[in-house]
């Protein structure tokens, strides 16, 4: 996918059973449902569906489509996971977060491709705009194949200033298989939320369970443990984008005419954004650090059997569990016992080359020059054609270079503004993941 790897849709959406048993699995409380908590989906933006009902509360799209609806299928799957109610289907896939708020951040068209320097405009709005809608989670399904180090790289500082802000940055570990040292970035982040994908094998026990033959591995490039923890990621239904390209592509993976079925970490890491959103609800002063370590610390270790888990590459500290994350953070149990402890002076300087955060199969067009010919975007320059200044996230969001090209609308009709157009993007090379759907 362009210079990204938007995680997930694996292939297997036309062979993998329909998972029903991973709210079960997880143990997703009904007591809480993440109302009034906001989660920022960055993605391919999301389509008008019954099941996120007028909880969708601002639509911005950083492409020259100018609208935030999803031409590519992918960010509306992703919403459905965190925050969709399953008014459609009775409740049967309702995601994790049923009453939590969602802001589209939209990066990609139907091409589905997008750019680093886009993605890192689009995590500046989001901190800028933090407060307007009380956005408390972000969702990142999405990575690069970059070795960069995280300590340089430009995308690992942004999701840390995410992360220092005070937003929770949860990010799919990427679809490269079991070999160690698959992390994708910004997953290779040690501040942020990193997920791997977790397969049921159709039942509830836990006992059973292996993380996924696609869900990537660790160390990272930094030799950081990774990921932190797995979540249900095989035979994922969630929203469908009726008319985009995955729809149309795959139409096997539909099931009914408002539901699609899909697997990857992309699901995964969806399904512990709303997990959070949960905990925010019960907790609301909880902090990014103390929730991670929450997370972590209540994790199910029990997968593939006590003696099963001692020896799953790939788990983290395990499955996640709902109830017991949200149990612990209204307890306040690992309130003096925060992660990330010991990176408070070793976070990115963001002075590496924006080139080397990108993708090294993918090629990404732009209309750099503004003659209407598509450009290879390479090197120190965004996709506008303007030269890389991580120095950009110092100065407001009004001054910021993206900001007269973005469009943003409040709610699924209300349009704000409308922006200035720019030559967007196309790609060659592989699909999201390097896989497809069927």
């Amino acid at each position: 996918m362009s210079s990204l790897d938007l995680g997930g849709l694996l292939g297997g959406a036309d062979s993998f059973p329909i998972n029903k048993v991973w709210k079960q699995s997880i143990r997703l409380p009904s007591a809480y449902t993440g109302s009034g908590v906001t989660v920022a989906v960055l993605d391919t933006g999301i389509t008008r569906v019954t099941d996120l009902g007028n909880r969708v509360l601002a639509r911005v799209d950083f492409t020259p489509d100018h609208n935030g609806y999803d031409a590519y299928g992918h960010g509306t799957h992703m919403a459905g996971l965190v925050a969709g109610n399953g008014a459609l289907s009775g409740g049967t896939y309702a995601g994790a977060a049923p009453k939590a708020n969602v802001v589209s951040v939209k990066v990609a068209g139907r091409d589905g491709s997008t750019d680093v320097s886009v993605v890192i405009a689009a995590m500046q709005w989001i901190v800028t705009h933090r407060s307007t809608y009380n956005i408390r989670v972000v969702n990142l399904s999405f990575g690069t194949d970059a070795i960069q180090s995280y300590l340089l790289d430009p995308l690992d500082y942004a999701v840390e200033q995410m992360w220092r802000s005070g937003i929770v940055v949860v990010v799919a570990a990427g679809n490269r298989g079991s070999l160690p040292g698959t992390i994708n970035k910004p997953a290779d982040d040690p501040f942020v939320i990193t997920v791997g994908a977790a397969d049921l094998v159709g039942t509830a026990s836990t006992s059973d369970d292996v993380v996924a033959d696609f869900s990537s591995r660790g160390p990272t490039h930094d030799l950081v443990t990774k990921p932190d923890l797995v979540a249900p990621g095989v035979g994922m239904v969630s929203n469908r984008a009726p008319g985009s390209t995955l729809d149309l592509e795959h139409p096997a993976a539909r099931v009914g005419d408002s539901y699609f079925k899909g697997s990857g970490t992309s699901q995964a890491a969806a399904i512990v954004s709303g997990v959070a959103a949960l905990m925010i609800q019960a907790k609301p002063s909880i902090t990014p650090d103390v929730l991670k370590a929450v997370l972590m610390g209540t994790a199910n270790k029990n997968m593939g059997g006590l003696l099963g888990f001692l020896g799953l590459s790939g788990a983290g500290a395990g499955l996640v569990d709902a109830t017991a994350a949200v149990n612990a953070a209204l307890a306040g149990t690992y309130a003096s016992k925060p992660a990330n402890k010991g990176l408070l002076n070793v976070g990115s300087t963001g002075l590496g080359l924006v080139q080397l955060s990108r993708d090294s199969s993918a090629l990404v067009y732009s209309d750099l020059n503004g003659d209407g010919v598509l450009d290879l975007v390479t090197g120190e320059v965004d996709a506008l054609g303007s030269a890389f200044l991580g120095s950009t996230w110092s100065k407001a969001w009004p001054d910021n270079p993206w900001a007269p090209y973005v469009y943003e609308a409040v709610g699924w009709d209300g349009k704000t503004w409308g922006g200035k157009t720019w030559g967007g993007t196309s790609w060659g090379g592989k699909t999201w993941g390097g896989k497809t759907w069927g």
